[in-house]
């Protein structure tokens, strides 16, 4: 999971904002959580993503 959400901050165009700490703190929480409160959470994080790549990354690994 980590490395696709560095990948895909790294795309042009991508409309996710994600920092380091945004990305250690959503894997952190999905190796605790169930996938649709992970994606929860990013989308709280992140209010600028569309849902279905929130829906597509979250704790899919």
């Amino acid at each position: 999971l980590k490395g696709a959400l560095q990948e895909l901050r790294g795309r042009t165009g991508s409309a996710l904002e994600l920092d380091d700490g945004l990305i250690s703190g959503l894997v952190s929480f999905c190796e605790l959580a169930p996938p649709p409160d992970a994606a929860d959470y990013l989308a709280v994080r992140t209010p600028t993503t569309r849902p279905s790549v929130i829906g597509t990354i979250a704790c899919s690994t």
